[in-house]
């Protein structure tokens, strides 16, 4: 409940995209600095992200804004 209903798939090897499981429609894409493969993990409305480097990214589920990376 209160969760996006939202599925991210990869683009390629640098892009994620956020589509609407209700119509199909893109809702956010997010591009990462260096190219290689995505691991990601779901934290309540955050996306954890790694993907070609040491750094891990929060993406919030619903809008596709960083929100911090370590």
């Amino acid at each position: 409940p209160g969760m996006p209903r939202v599925v991210v798939v990869a683009e390629g090897e640098r892009r994620l995209v956020g589509l609407d499981l209700r119509t199909g429609e893109a809702r956010w894409t997010w591009a990462a600095r260096h190219s290689g493969t995505f691991r990601m993990r779901r934290a309540g409305r955050l996306l954890i992200v790694t993907s070609g480097d040491a750094a891990g990214t929060a993406l919030d589920l619903a809008t596709g804004e960083r929100v911090w990376r370590y």
